[in-house]
């Protein structure tokens, strides 16, 4: 037999009243309200909330949910025996349709809109249709606010304990929308376990009654589980940490992992330089690093590291700890390595079996924590050295301490000042003049930490510090030498190495002359930094002894003659820039230095032959000289020059 029902029933009261008015409800004389021959207790909705409340406070929210589920369908199954008696030769259809009834009489909920398609020789059951006003969506929303999910189990308990009494076979209720999540009404569905095909698998387990005997023993079944587990980790934790308190690297740490579990780990940065590994073949690895890089790609990198970086998400570990699954029998458990609130490298697992023990993640997520600790120690020590070679250095340039200090001073940190050595200064050419102080701090110490890495690979002798901004660096000459190389070469290295660690930038530096005085080292500094206010990006290197008269006058030290000499030569010119906003003293700059040559001028300035021209007239015009005359030419270029070394000028080339 099929039937295709469908049945809409109103909102208003008038269907209410006629129900009331049908149902034989009825109160004796003891006290007593009967429905249907059996007793009914009118409970106000507000008691039932409270009874919610209570309960999810008392025994958690999944929990709840399946004693409210229950707690329905009980209710469900009852009235459905009951009306099935009294109703006795009716149709399937008719007695389906007394559940809504129910509801309505009991005030659960307004009814609107229901369908119903039903096969009963196939075993087939669909019915639709839309809950108002449901009072258990109302109570939730009146003491906890909108859920995040559908709240009225209750009422789908009951349906489906109704309908599946009535049909002989297990039928679930599912709610679609839910006053409760903010929907205007609850609009829910119910069908065969076999019509659901799997659909609310996860929602089964809420239907099955539990015993609480059972319950509690599987939970003291977990609980003993988790205490061994929670031993064993602690036990190892404890020996991990004594691991390193004695000073054991990383790959002493992997061994460890390695000996308790039994799996392969890895321990790598994050641009995929193994740090420690054991279990693993040079090809293991290096599949690891192509399934990370395809998982990073799939799942967006930079929105997978920037929720590993979530400071919320740093004190709850399985939240970060991520499987990786790249084949039926690889799986990659892997747990971030966090240092100072910055994603630096990962813990991984390789593992065979996609079920993961709870040993295993806990393990690896202490291991990670043991790995964060011992790189931050890292970090501290090699910070601690780096800032105490730039105090040295600081207080050498700054004539702080006396020769004898220096030399000692120098022997604690493995360099012989006696010998003969450069003094360098360092920096991006173009800087950010927006750059707040803290950012450009923390670039050079950035900085400071890659070469000190750089020179140390090395072997080299060396302090290196920042001042005015700058990167200062001092370097032994023997070191140079030893190296095979020449000085230009040398430093041309540096700003290779600087260039490829930092690709969008441009780094350019000036080098003082060798000294073998450890008491002239400020005269080398202010060497070093005249030459790097020279450099551009044109020469990037420039070498204090290659600036020639610039570098006599500087060291000259006269500041009131070179003073008066460029405000003579240059001072109309830099007032009507500043005025106008134009660049003719940059342009003046730029010709001179191509020897007065038009073409590479104006192919440098991004001009056309004609504008350039009619800049170089308006500069002649505003100076009253002729720039052609050698005599004149080299005036002026010596004169923006010294106003460059001073700091004065900054033409940004």
């Amino acid at each position: 037999m099929i039937i295709n029902v469908q049945l809409y029933l109103s909102i208003g009261g008038e269907f209410v009243k006629l129900l009331v008015k049908k149902t034989n409800i009825i109160q004796s004389n003891n006290g007593k309200l009967m429905l249907n021959n059996q007793r009914i207790v009118v409970t106000p909705s507000s008691g039932i909330g409270t009874l919610r409340k209570n309960l999810i406070e008392t025994i958690g929210y999944e929990r709840t949910k399946t004693f409210l589920i229950r707690y329905g369908w009980n209710l469900g199954v009852s009235d459905a025996t009951v009306l099935m008696q009294e109703m006795e030769g009716a149709s399937l259809n008719e007695i389906i349709m007394e559940g809504p009834k129910q509801h309505m009489l009991m005030g659960h909920a307004i009814i609107e809109g229901i369908i119903i398609k039903l096969d009963s020789k196939n075993n087939h059951f669909h019915m639709e249709g839309t809950w108002l006003n449901s009072y258990e969506a109302q109570e939730h929303i009146r003491l906890f606010g909108i859920s995040n999910e559908s709240v009225c189990h209750i009422l789908v308990g009951y349906a489906s304990g109704y309908t599946s009494k009535v049909l002989g076979t297990t039928v679930i209720f599912k709610e679609k929308t839910c006053e409760g999540k903010g929907a205007e009404f609850c609009l829910w569905v119910g069908k065969t376990l076999e019509d659901w095909n799997g659909e609310i698998d996860q929602e089964l387990g809420f239907f099955k009654e539990n015993n609480l005997i059972n319950e509690l023993e599987n939970a003291y079944e977990q609980i003993v589980v988790e205490r061994d587990n929670l031993n064993q980790t602690f036990v190892f934790h404890k020996n991990l940490m004594e691991q390193i308190m004695l000073g054991k690297d990383l790959q002493s740490i992997a061994e460890m992992v390695h000996e308790f579990l039994g799996v392969p780990i890895l321990i790598a940065n994050q641009n995929k330089r193994t740090l420690a590994s054991i279990g693993l073949t040079a090809k293991d690895i290096e599949n690891y690093y192509g399934e990370l890089t395809k998982w990073f790609k799939n799942n967006n990198k930079e929105d997978v590291e920037k929720k590993l970086r979530n400071k919320r998400d740093l004190d709850k570990p399985h939240i970060l700890t991520k499987l990786i699954s790249v084949a039926e029998d690889q799986h990659y458990l892997v747990s971030p390595i966090i240092v100072r609130q910055k994603l630096v490298g990962y813990c991984t697992l390789i593992l065979k079996c996609k079920e993961i023990k709870d040993i295993n993640r806990m393990i690896l997520e202490r291991t990670a924590s043991a790995s964060s600790i011992y790189l931050l120690s890292q970090q501290i020590a090699i910070e601690t050295e780096q800032r105490s070679r730039g105090y040295f250095l600081e207080q050498i340039i700054s004539k702080q301490l006396t020769k004898e200090e220096i030399l000692k001073w120098g022997n604690y940190v493995g360099i012989d000042l006696e010998d003969s050595f450069y003094v360098a200064v360092l920096n991006k050419i173009s800087k950010n003049k927006r750059m707040i102080k803290k950012d450009q701090l923390e670039f050079n110490e950035q900085l400071i930490g890659n070469l000190s890495t750089y020179f140390t690979k090395k072997k080299a002798r060396f302090l290196i510090g920042q001042r005015l901004d700058n990167i200062v660096i001092l370097i032994q000459e023997k070191f140079i030498k030893e190296q095979g190389t020449e000085v230009p070469v040398f430093f041309e290295e540096i700003l290779e190495y600087c260039q490829t660690m930092y690709r969008a930038k441009n780094f350019k530096i000036g080098i003082s002359l060798c000294s073998n005085s450890i008491e002239t080292t400020d005269q080398q500094y202010e060497e070093a930094l005249a030459a790097f206010q020279m450099a551009s990006l044109q020469r990037r290197i420039i070498s204090y002894d290659g600036l020639g008269a610039v570098g006599i006058l500087i060291q000259a030290g006269n500041e009131s003659v070179i003073k008066r000499f460029t405000e003579n030569q240059l001072g109309k010119l830099i007032n009507y820039d500043k005025k106008k906003g134009t660049e003719f003293i940059r342009t003046l700059y730029v010709y001179l230095s191509h020897g007065g040559n038009l073409e590479i001028t104006a192919s440098t300035m991004a001009l056309s032959i004609s504008g350039l021209r009619y800049r170089l007239q308006k500069i002649e015009n505003l100076l009253n000289v002729d720039i052609r005359n050698p005599h004149i030419n080299y005036q002026l270029y010596l004169a923006i020059q010294l106003l460059i070394v001073n700091g004065e000028l900054n033409l940004d080339l």
